[in-house]
């Protein structure tokens, strides 16, 4: 005769955040800034309020949501976070779509070194395709898995950044949560 031994699976770090109230988390910042001119170092984040936080929308329960109207370009930002060896940044994302949505629009995840203050694109969503295509986002939302492992031994923070560069008058909304 003989046992089966069963291994516990061991989670490195549980959710870094789920959004649990109607305010920005403790940590988290709001910050405002076009990405074309911050991931090259032209330009640094100035604060912006754009994110809104609790139930809505029957997307998710309390989770940050940004509005993409137009000439938005907005940050949210967590605090910083130690990467080990084989982290994975896992969030849920929703798209709500209350009239059109232009081809300029984009979502992008991004992460910072601390120690160099460095922005680096994760992904990015577009209507420009052919990958990660924003429109394609379900409106009831899915999870997505970005690998951190470049990231191991560093000190990060991770960023959310909704953009519309135009000034068409639809309105998409970006839903994240349990990050």
């Amino acid at each position: 005769s003989y046992k089966v031994l069963y291994r516990p699976r061991i989670y490195a770090q549980g959710p870094l955040e789920v959004f649990p109230t109607t305010t920005i988390p403790s940590g988290w910042s709001q910050k405002s800034g076009l990405l074309g001119e911050v991931l090259p170092g032209q330009s640094s984040l100035a604060d912006g309020s754009a994110w809104e936080f609790g139930e809505n929308d029957n997307v998710f329960d309390s989770h940050a949501k940004l509005s993409l109207v137009p000439n938005v370009h907005h940050w949210l930002i967590s605090p910083t976070v130690a990467i080990a060896n084989n982290n994975i940044l896992n969030f849920d994302i929703a798209l709500t779509v209350y009239s059109y949505h232009g081809p300029y629009d984009l979502f992008a995840v991004l992460v910072q070194d601390v120690d160099s203050g460095q922005w680096s694109l994760l992904r990015q969503w577009n209507n420009q395709g052919p990958s990660y295509v924003l429109q394609d986002i379900s409106q009831t939302g899915e999870n997505v898995s970005v690998d951190l492992s470049a990231y191991a031994g560093k000190n990060v923070r991770i960023a959310f950044y909704g953009e519309r560069s135009d000034d068409f008058p639809w309105n998409v909304q970006i839903h994240i949560d349990n990050v």
